[in-house]
């Protein structure tokens, strides 16, 4: 009884926290229960579909290359071994080490349920940003800002280039916005524009005033619809041999159909590497991708398009939800 009543009473808090959200931001309110609706459609009908019936996520792993960095350099061009990868291996302690001296808890949920950037999708969007040397930079997530915190710091060194970050802090986990972009010092903050908002109310405005896009990463709302929505969007204002990266690939089948269609343009399909195992995520650690606005006549060897593996072309993915 105990327990039924404990489970009653937090439904019942989260819906009065869901009608405070509508009541402070009809918009937002609105456009988040049209979301959450479309979510619970893909849930449903992958529901029995997970790996192990463990987790809700559809059955459609990626082809990971393990060998990824080295093919990454490759996809953009950069030298290999990388000459700022130790650069970055000395700052990321110092930045976890700055967010635990306030006592934040990091690591998968420890978000509002969600996690903060992990060292493997940092490195990448680090390296790509000191590489490429991207002028706009457009991400949606922040949460903490440990992603953010890596452009800017390769934008500072580049002394170039500016970061727009689409974020809406969880609406019913009031607590956790002060923590917002916390990882990012005042120091850094010159070539950063945190855009409030969803990304279904700010990106497209957004991007319409940009003069085109050089790197966007999705770290938003992991389901097939967001994904799509944001990367079929940034796609088409990304400029010639930009790239754009998504984090938590794995969570649905997104991926799939954004790739495949657009077969003539090269990706890599990146193992995350979370602090601790991930039960239930793609081999228990997830996945992000990296694909580049330039058609190449083959895809050199390990720049693999986002195909499903042998197991799900016997399965089938989904659709878009």
């Amino acid at each position: 009884m105990d327990g039924r009543y404990s489970r009653l009473r937090e439904r019942a808090l989260r819906s009065a926290r869901g009608a405070l959200a509508l009541v402070a931001d009809p918009v937002e309110g609105a456009l988040n229960l049209k979301a959450k609706v479309a979510e619970r459609k893909e849930l449903r009908a992958k529901r029995t579909k997970g790996v192990g019936g463990f987790m809700p996520w559809p059955p459609c792993p990626y082809d990971i290359d393990e060998d990824w960095e080295r093919h990454l350099h490759e996809l953009i061009g950069a030298p290999w071994p990388c000459p700022v990868t130790d650069r970055f291996r000395q700052l990321w302690p110092r930045v976890m080490e700055s967010l635990e001296a306030r006592g934040y808890v990091l690591g998968r949920g420890a978000f509002a349920g969600w996690g903060d950037g992990e060292p493997g999708l940092a490195r990448a969007v680090w390296c790509l940003t000191l590489h490429l040397r991207p002028v706009v930079v457009v991400e949606t997530g922040v949460a903490r800002g440990i992603t953010s915190r890596f452009i800017l710091e390769a934008l500072t060194h580049n002394q170039s280039g500016h970061l727009w970050s689409i974020d809406l802090p969880p609406p019913r986990d009031r607590a956790t916005h002060s923590q917002i972009g916390s990882a990012v010092p005042e120091s850094l903050r010159g070539r950063w524009t945190y855009v409030r908002g969803s990304s279904r109310r700010r990106l497209r405005p957004l991007l319409d005033r940009l003069a085109g896009v050089d790197l966007f990463i999705h770290d938003s709302r992991h389901t097939q619809r967001n994904l799509l929505f944001e990367l079929e969007h940034a796609w088409r204002h990304l400029n010639p041999r930009g790239v754009v990266v998504a984090d938590d690939a794995d969570l649905n089948c997104g991926l799939h159909t954004f790739a495949g269609e657009r077969p003539g343009f090269p990706c890599v399909i990146c193992p995350a590497e979370p602090v601790e195992p991930d039960p239930g995520r793609q081999d228990d650690r997830g996945v992000f991708a990296v694909m580049r606005k330039e058609a190449a006549p083959a895809i050199p060897v390990g720049h693999k398009a986002a195909t499903p593996t042998s197991a799900n072309r016997r399965t089938g993915s989904q659709s878009p939800g």
